[in-house]
């Protein structure tokens, strides 16, 4: 397949065909850049830990899967600017909220996020 993905599942996750909302946490201190893919990520849902990964899920790690969008972009004329937000990737197993969940993911050294639906 086009882009490295040998799997179709991963153009519906690259795409975001699987995902209906990013819940973004409070700004944190960046880590060393090859640290990401090591942080461990638990979901809750209701409380009860639901999936589980690491940055390493992000197409090997997050600064990886960046660092190939902005080379992407580069090579088209565009930039990633300041303030942007980009998504690396899923670094867990898919999952499912429904209306009335309080979803939690906690991601090691990088804190936590909670989403009620």
């Amino acid at each position: 397949m086009p882009g490295g993905f040998a799997d179709p599942l991963a153009w519906f996750i690259a795409d975001g065909a699987l995902n209906d909302a990013l819940v973004l946490g409070a700004p944190v201190e960046p880590l060393v850049r090859t640290a990401y893919a090591g942080i461990p990520v638990t979901v809750m849902v209701n409380g009860k830990p639901t999936t589980e990964g690491s940055g390493a899920m992000a197409l090997g790690g997050p600064e990886l899967a960046l660092a190939w969008l902005a080379n992407h972009f580069s090579a088209r004329g565009l930039t990633l600017a300041a303030g942007h937000v980009v998504s690396t990737g899923v670094v867990t197993g898919l999952f499912s909220a429904n209306p009335g969940d309080v979803v939690q993911a906690e991601f090691g050294p990088l804190g936590q996020v909670t989403a009620r639906f």
